[in-house]
Formats: structure tokens, sequence, C-alpha cells
């Protein structure tokens, strides 16, 4: 995310400083808050047949992030949906679809949407 979307960067203080690649994937920091987001798209997706517990969920993370984006900053959220959906593809391997990537790409776009709007 932070190699196709380098002023991201910028709002996360313990990784900002990094420069490069290498420095990236390296960084502890940046794993433990890569883990932290993958738990909370696994949650969301995991039970999305609970929609409002989704959406307050979804709403509460939102709400930790206040401080750190103004308004005008919010859909920063949306830079996450290409690599998530690359991801998923790289996961998947031989197992990933045109119909699966069409699936992940809404469930991705509605759980983004919530974080904007939380």
């Amino acid at each position: 995310m932070f190699e196709e979307n380098h002023d991201v960067q910028y709002y996360f203080c313990k990784f900002a400083k990094l420069e490069t690649s290498a420095d990236l994937r390296s960084s502890r920091q940046l794993r433990a808050h890569a883990l932290q987001v993958m738990e909370t798209l696994d949650d969301a997706i995991s039970n999305l047949d609970d929609i409002d517990y989704v959406i307050n969920m979804l709403k509460a993370v939102a709400s930790t992030h206040v401080n750190k984006f103004d308004a005008s900053n919010l859909q920063i959220f949306w830079v996450i949906r290409d690599p998530f959906l690359l991801a998923i593809k790289e996961s998947l391997g031989d197992r990933f679809s045109l119909s699966i990537e069409a699936t992940y790409r809404i469930c991705i776009g509605f759980i983004l949407d919530m974080m904007v709007k939380g």
C-alpha cells in the first residue's frame, strides 16, 4: 500500500520515516499494524450475517482513527482496496476467479464505505 501511495505513510507516525521497500518489509510495527487491519477485515467478513455487529465494529474502529485523519481525509481508507484484492488473489492462487474478485470487491467496498461513514 505504501509503495503505491507513499504520501499515505505520513499519517502513520510509527513508520512514517521508513524510506525503502526493504525498510517497510522489515518493520515490526508495520507488520503489527497490518495484522490488526487484516484481523478487522476478517472479523467483518466472517460476521456479515450479523450486519449490525459489523457496522458497529467498523464504526468503532473508524472512531480510533479520528485523531489521525480529519473529515476531508477519510477517503484515505480506500487506498487499502487494491492491495487487499491483490492479497486475496495471491492467497487463492488457482482458486481465484472473476466471481471471487467481484465478491471481495463488493465486500471491501462495503467495509471501507462503513469506515468512511463511521
